[in-house]
């Protein structure tokens, strides 16, 4: 074989293999966007998502969040009403929806197991139903899991100011603004996952701390503070 044929064998080689190469990376490609679509399709309709492991910046689940105001998985809003049998809730849309409640309801409080004794008129919560309620049923749907969600405010602290067992915490959230936290005799606390009885909070140190509003709507009235930036979940 001459020279000018072997370099016409070559080329026609060249553009079969980049044919071939192509034919496969479009293959390839399909294959991948039919693998996203059917993993999105299974995500949307199982409806869960999948909860963070710590409030962190942006707080626990529930009341807008992952699972909430969209069926199965949680409706939030506002108490009410409470009675052992029966719990109302006031949605964000100002729409009322009423739950039966019986001795299989489980109770959470800040992804902490709780009781109906938790419950109580203007705790924020999360209800879990077997099922959708129904707008054209007339009989309120059970109430699965009632999930307590106690205000919180987290980030890094500006300043620290103490009178006596009470201390004032500035910090400054994920968007800059500064938020104040109020503690108390009664403040319980966490450093790094471990309980502290006499904690030392400087500034430049995270904190998330959880409790209730406070009477002027600016604050919290801080039950418990954890000290310490959340450890995000392990990557599978």
């Amino acid at each position: 074989m001459d020279n000018e044929a072997r370099s016409r064998l070559l080329v026609r080689s060249r553009k079969v293999g980049a044919t071939a190469l192509v034919a496969g990376g479009l293959v390839a490609g399909s294959f991948g966007v039919a693998a996203a679509t059917t993993g999105s399709s299974s995500g949307s309709s199982s409806g869960s998502t999948p909860a963070p492991s710590h409030p962190g910046w942006g707080g626990p689940r529930g009341m807008g969040g992952p699972g909430a105001m969209g069926g199965p998985r949680g409706m939030g809003g506002t108490v009410t009403a409470v009675s052992p049998t029966s719990l109302t809730v006031s949605r964000p849309d100002g729409t009322s929806v009423t739950y039966t409640l019986t001795s299989s309801t489980a109770y959470q409080k800040d992804r902490a197991a709780s009781t109906y004794a938790a419950l109580a008129v203007g705790e924020r919560v999360a209800v879990r139903t077997s099922a959708p309620p129904s707008s054209s049923s007339t009989t309120p749907a059970t109430a699965v899991e009632v999930d307590i969600v106690s205000p919180h405010l987290g980030g890094v602290v500006q300043s620290v100011s103490t009178s006596g067992s009470a201390s004032t915490i500035v910090v400054a959230d994920a968007q800059g603004f500064w938020r104040t936290i109020i503690t108390s005799a009664s403040t319980t606390y966490t450093d790094n996952g471990s309980s502290v009885s006499s904690p030392t909070i400087t500034k430049g140190e995270f904190v998330n701390a959880a409790g209730s509003i406070d009477a002027n709507h600016t604050t919290l009235d801080a039950t418990s503070v954890a000290i310490g930036k959340p450890t995000p979940p392990a990557r599978p």
